[in-house]
């Protein structure tokens, strides 16, 4: 298997000089950053492994559909990534700058990727899992986060992609410790086949606050 696939969307880091420590900002933290079945896939990566050598199994996978044709342009998140974060005050303010990394790749057979993201701080580490792949029924591109420092369980993602402009936009839902929904926006653009940047926008009754901002750069050996 190649290593798995990134996003978008970690945030504001809880315990940074400047950046309030609430729910909220926890929230924001994991999304970078990605429903449907993939919440199988996290459980699969719990349980870890391929699947056995099964005959019962590989008689399965030889009469499973192919991977859907929509999934093509998730090549271009597979590799490694460098992160750099900056965080944003609801006034606009830079607040905080962070860096890290990313490891995406397929996994499946080729019918999702899974994203490893990972940002450091002097006292502790931010670690996020994702999955990423495309509903037919829906569509779209869906897919779950979860996270080391949130209490609200599995984020989830519904995204479309736009070929001439080269952007993934994402719908976000979230909810926050004592049960309300949260949501945000995440636009992620690819300038070039190395470099992409992902903004996140949290959406508040009054419209859309930008909270985030990542760069990637891709790893080269």
């Amino acid at each position: 298997e190649r290593p798995l696939l990134g996003r978008d969307p970690a945030i504001l880091a809880r315990g940074v000089p400047g950046i309030l420590e609430d729910e909220t900002t926890m929230r924001i933290r994991i999304l970078l950053a990605l429903t449907g079945g993939l919440v199988m896939g996290v459980a699969s990566v719990v349980g870890g492994g391929e699947e056995p050598a099964d005959p019962s199994v590989s008689e399965a996978k030889a009469d499973a559909p192919l991977p859907a044709a929509e999934l093509e342009v998730v090549e271009l998140w597979v590799g490694t990534w460098n992160i750099e974060e900056t965080h944003f005050d609801v006034k606009g303010q830079i607040v905080a700058t962070l860096k890290g990394t990313e490891e995406i790749g397929w996994k499946l057979n080729h019918h999702a990727v899974e994203r490893a993201y990972t940002t450091r701080r002097p006292s502790d580490v931010f670690r996020a899992v994702g999955w990423l792949t495309w509903s037919e029924p829906q569509k779209s591109y869906v897919g779950v986060w979860i996270n080391n420092a949130g209490l609200g369980g599995l984020v989830t993602q519904k995204g479309s992609w736009d070929a001439a402009t080269r952007t993934m936009t994402f719908d976000v839902e979230a909810s926050a410790a004592d049960g309300r929904p949260e949501r945000f926006k995440v636009v992620e653009r690819f300038a070039d086949e190395k470099t992409r940047e992902a903004t996140t926008f949290r959406i508040d009754p009054s419209g859309a606050v930008k909270m985030l901002e990542v760069r990637y750069t891709r790893s080269t050996p």
